[in-house]
């Protein structure tokens, strides 16, 4: 088995034709791992001189077989420094992309990326993957590990909902609240609202909603004295990967708007095969007083059972009420944190790491 590590944006392009070809076929491949949001991520993230990609690419017969999107934090804090190891990408959940149709064993390809990874051990002192899917083979590897097994915890839910569970809106609107009726009714009486739905974000509707959710943010903070809220959009090369992705990946935003213009709400999603995935949402403090998001997806869910192609509306990760009094389904997501027992300096950051989680 021939292997290949991909350390530039430019080496990362030339993949692009067989990363697309896996990820069409691989059943595990999700949008947070598509080659346009990988793209988007690189082409931000190689302005940031702390961060270096480290994609390992295995080939079986010379065709791409595997491909392990990583790349290399520096990190410090006072007077320590190490560097982490960490997927590519920010979403909701990782993968590796494997061609299940020329893998006999996914499991042995599993194991050469990791392999490959502790090889490149020089690079890094600790290696963090998140948001595994533990109904993942990558998680099934780590779990049948003596050695990683008890370092692969629970890190979170992300709830999501099956439409064909369903054979209609009225069918899955059985199990809503009987208030939902009530607060459309009120808001449609005392706003005048519409609902839209939007399938490109150009540079005015993206600002709008990102100083929405910024006033949404701050509001929480400053009234709710959620003080650990902070808006995605306030990091400039978060915010700048965030505009390019939705230029780049097919995207559905959902909002509410009032008579005069102004958006009550919005919820922010990408599509990948017949799977909607919830980016982020916001709604105008302004309107506080109304139950704006439960109307949002009142509205939202029947649209998508009109719409007849997207099977999975995804509410993304958390493990908020509010999610479950839509569905009851979730996904159960890992994390696996683990640090090389190389030095005193290595034991240390391990140390403080866990006294500060």
């Amino acid at each position: 088995m021939d292997k290949k590590i991909i350390t530039s944006y430019e080496e990362f392009l030339t993949l692009e034709e067989d990363w697309i070809r896996l990820e069409q076929q691989d059943p595990d491949a999700l949008v947070y791992n598509s080659f346009s949001f990988t793209k988007s991520w690189l082409k931000v993230y190689e302005k940031d001189d702390d961060i270096s990609p480290l994609i390992i690419v295995l080939y079986h017969n010379d065709k791409i077989a595997g491909i392990g999107p990583f790349y290399i934090l520096k990190r410090k804090k006072l007077f320590l420094k190490w560097q982490e190891l960490h997927f590519i990408n920010q979403g909701d959940y990782h993968n590796l992309l494997l061609d299940r149709s020329i893998l006999s064993n996914v499991q042995k390809f599993i194991k050469e990326i990791v392999e490959t990874i502790e090889e490149k051990g020089s690079l890094w002192d600790r290696m963090v993957l998140s948001y595994i899917d533990s109904k993942s083979d990558l998680a099934h590897y780590f779990l049948k590990s003596e050695k990683y097994n008890p370092l692969l915890k629970y890190l979170v839910e992300s709830p999501t909902l099956y439409l064909n569970k369903f054979e209609n809106f009225n069918d899955l609107k059985r199990g809503f609240s009987k208030n939902i009726k009530n607060f459309k009714n009120k808001l449609k009486k005392e706003t005048g609202y519409t609902f839209e739905i939007h399938n490109s974000i150009n540079s005015d509707l993206y600002e709008q909603i990102a100083q929405l959710h910024r006033m949404e943010q701050k509001y929480l903070q400053e009234e709710k004295n959620k003080t650990a809220r902070r808006s995605l959009y306030n990091d400039a090369l978060r915010n700048e990967y965030i505009e390019l992705v939705s230029k780049q990946s097919p995207v559905i935003l959902f909002l509410l708007r009032d008579s005069h213009g102004e958006i009550i709400c919005y919820n922010y999603n990408f599509v990948f095969k017949k799977r909607l995935y919830s980016w982020n949402i916001a709604y105008n403090p302004t309107f506080k007083q109304y139950r704006t998001n439960s109307v949002l997806y009142y509205d939202l869910l029947h649209y998508l059972y009109e719409r007849d192609d997207i099977l999975e509306f995804d509410f993304g990760a958390g493990r908020y009420p509010w999610k479950y009094r839509w569905t009851k389904d979730f996904y159960l997501l890992y994390e696996l944190d683990y640090w090389k027992p190389r030095n005193q300096m290595t034991a240390l950051l391990s140390k403080y790491m866990k006294h500060k989680k």
